[in-house]
């Protein structure tokens, strides 16, 4: 979607900044950067506005239709306009649920409508399973620095291992390691690794604790 938005409006942007500049040409006395500024501030709200993201209101709609069936407006502007009056309709037949469920036929879905079935060929792509992880990655990297005060004096590769550990067991579980979190604050790497591993956690995950672990105590990723 934002790759297709973004070759939609370039012709858009280049367009404006060679309007921006034969106008001052002709209006010395304008402020070309404030004018430039103003131009791109309408063109985010004219996105934000059309394309963006959820059931549509009823301005929204007419913006879109208008859109769609103009003959002047970019095609690719108008196809934009085309898929998000599809996706409004299929959210609003289908419904959003933000969890795995079984439709009215038994198969396993998700999101809108989306089947994850594996039996009859339902999967995510990897593209769509790097996404769904760069926001958890997001996410947790708020969290840590909530359960670790001084998330962010300790060195990259340490940064790196214990949003994993976050992302692995929650915040809430991360936050019971407490002697653990102390050594890491006192750098006492060896006694950081030893209470990783007096844990019910690395009981469960086993390699995973003792690679982790490691590098708390080396700050060497492997």
């Amino acid at each position: 979607m934002i790759e297709q938005l973004l070759k939609a409006l370039l012709p858009f942007l280049i367009n404006t900044m060679v309007d921006t500049v034969e106008y001052s040409k002709t209006n010395p006395q304008v402020d070309v950067q404030n004018l430039a500024k103003q131009r791109a501030q309408e063109l985010i709200v004219y996105v934000t506005e059309v394309f963006a993201d959820g059931v549509m209101d009823d301005k929204e709609k007419r913006k879109c239709l208008s859109i769609m069936n103009d003959e002047n407006q970019n095609d690719e502007i108008r196809e934009l306009a085309q898929d998000q009056l599809l996706k409004n309709q299929l959210l609003n037949n289908e419904g959003f649920v933000p969890h795995a469920y079984q439709d009215h036929l038994g198969y396993w879905t998700i999101g809108v409508g989306r089947l994850i079935h594996k039996e009859i060929g339902g999967k995510i792509t990897m593209q769509e399973a790097m996404y769904l992880l760069q926001n958890d990655i997001e996410k947790y990297k708020k969290d840590v620095r909530r359960v670790i005060p001084f998330f962010n004096d300790l060195d990259p590769v340490r940064q790196i291992v214990l949003t994993g550990m976050c992302f692995n067991m929650g915040a809430s579980k991360l936050a019971k390691f407490k002697k653990m979190i102390a050594a890491l604050k006192a750098k006492e790497w060896h006694e950081a690794k030893n209470q990783a591993l007096d844990s019910k956690w690395a009981k469960q995950v086993k390699g995973r604790a003792e690679r982790n672990a490691e590098t708390l105590r080396t700050g060497i990723l492997t």
